[in-house]
């Protein structure tokens, strides 16, 4: 008599879920391994690229080929502007008013997406995110493309824009297959780039219909928030401005196609079916963890979001809007602690009505933007000149030192005598330097509340700088 031995059946485990179960293994694994090399300093800001530096880089890169790019959609764009399907951004100048959305790519877009439907005021986002407001039934009112690298198929595969009531806004150095295939409203501005005489002289030359230009800064959220100043939105609310290392997960379209065939010069090309398809939800983004930092409120961010968030404060220095953030359950991982918090369920409920008594008045405001701008040692000085009356039209110099007790005075009599500003040297330079460490003790309160060591002694350093090899540069629509 034999006896055989029974072997339990193999488990069959689909490939695709088993794909998944291991990339995230490999994401915690690699989160853990990333968390060991943290690096904590005295200021978020020590870790941060200084401006000169981290522009100067971009400039080498970016400059070139937005030349190239605004060589290259000459021809189309005169060619849209005399057939009246396009216009100056400033056309739309004050033409909206209320709350607005400025949707940015952090895991708290996550949360909104879902009950996004039940918003009736503005809304502003980049490329990044076009789509995946369409797949949840609120499109947006208005696209902002800024990086010139940033192509028609960046997350704004959708059935069919005709359906939907949004607007491109965008410049004339932008990729040429965004400018080609997007063929709806679409309106136009000028990138405004200090000491580039090409962007300030050129493009107002060969572009005359374009009549606005933009301060551009390193993040697409300040951009957004220039637009919604421009066209006349206030208050604003922020979604999905984390500047963590999570991001959120994009939806697109995909078309449905139709076996291959012979085009008319033989080629072999599929074919799709009209407005055909369904909508996929991309793979979880990998973590941004190259030399983690943990934020004074003890999140997790990097070197280069951190970054981003101070070009937030900059540009919201200049436009000086009502600015909320919005909070989810998410939240909880963004960086961003400075601004007045409204939930999102009352957000919309509400519709962005109903919280004036969270607003600032102007000083405050002001106040507080400085207060983060001087903490992380970017000074801000408002050139208004001698004469010149006392409102919202000047602009704002930005200048970072090392040592501010001793280098911002001099710095700020340079800027008062070579200007000829309003300012007192003496009383500015000790109202930013009051700023300065009052930001200091604020950061320390924060830090011991969140467990941290107050000072932020540094518990191991990081050998390699964040992204090399070139990558450090500007955002492909944060």
């Amino acid at each position: 008599m034999s006896h055989t031995k029974k072997t339990r059946p193999k488990r069959k485990v689909d490939p695709q879920i088993q794909q998944k179960i291991n990339l995230e293994k490999a994401r915690k694994e690699q989160l853990e391994k990333a968390k060991r090399n943290v690096v904590i300093f005295p200021t978020e800001n020590q870790f941060q690229p200084r401006s000169t530096p981290f522009n100067k880089t971009v400039k080498a890169r970016n400059v070139p080929m937005e030349i190239r790019n605004s060589y290259a959609n000459y021809d189309r764009i005169m060619a849209e502007f005399a057939q009246g399907r396009a216009q100056c951004v400033g056309t739309r100048h004050g033409k909206h008013g209320g709350p607005c959305l400025i949707i940015g790519s952090g895991p708290s877009l996550d949360d909104a997406l879902p009950v996004i439907e039940k918003w009736e005021g503005g809304i502003i986002c980049s490329p990044s995110h076009a789509s995946s407001l369409v797949k949840w039934g609120r499109p947006p009112d208005y696209v902002l493309a800024l990086d010139y690298r940033s192509e028609f198929h960046h997350g704004m595969l959708v059935d069919n824009w005709r359906k939907y009531p949004t607007s491109l806004i965008l410049h004339p150095c932008m990729n040429s297959n965004i400018v080609r295939d997007w063929r709806w409203s679409k309106f136009y501005y000028r990138t405004l780039k200090p000491e580039e005489e090409f962007y300030d002289e050129t493009l107002r030359i060969a572009y005359p219909q374009i009549k606005i230009h933009m301060l551009v800064f390193s993040c697409a959220i300040p951009g957004q928030i220039g637009m919604a100043n421009l066209l006349g939105y206030d208050p604003i609310f922020l979604v999905g401005c984390d500047f963590s290392i999570y991001r959120f997960r994009k939806w697109e379209y995909r078309w449905k196609e139709l076996p291959q065939r012979k085009g008319l010069l033989g080629k072999i090309a599929p074919r799709r079916i009209p407005f055909t398809g369904h909508w996929i939800q991309a793979p979880k983004p990998g973590l941004d963890v190259a030399n983690l930092i943990q934020a004074d409120n003890g999140q997790w961010t990097n070197r280069i979001q951190l970054f981003y968030k101070r070009s937030l404060f900059m540009g919201l220095r200049l436009d000086r809007l009502q600015t909320f953030a919005v909070k989810s359950a998410s939240s909880e991982k963004s960086i961003v602690t400075e601004f007045p918090e409204v939930s999102l369920d009352d957000l919309m409920a509400s519709g962005g009505w109903g919280f004036e008594e969270l607003y600032r008045k102007p000083e405050e405001m002001i106040r507080e933007l400085d207060l983060y701008l001087c903490g992380q040692e970017a000074f801000p000085i408002p050139m208004r000149r001698k004469g010149q009356p006392e409102d919202d039209s000047h602009d704002i110099h930005y200048f970072e030192v090392d040592d501010p007790e001793n280098h911002v005075p001099p710095v700020v009599h340079k800027y008062a005598e070579t200007f000829g500003l309003a300012l007192d040297p003496e009383e500015y330079s000790e109202y930013l330097l009051d700023l300065h460490s009052e930001f200091r003790e604020k950061r320390r309160k924060m830090r011991a509340e969140h467990g941290l060591d107050p000072e932020g002694r540094p518990e191991q350093r990081v050998s390699s700088p964040l992204r090399t090899g070139g990558n450090d540069g500007p955002p492909d629509d944060k």
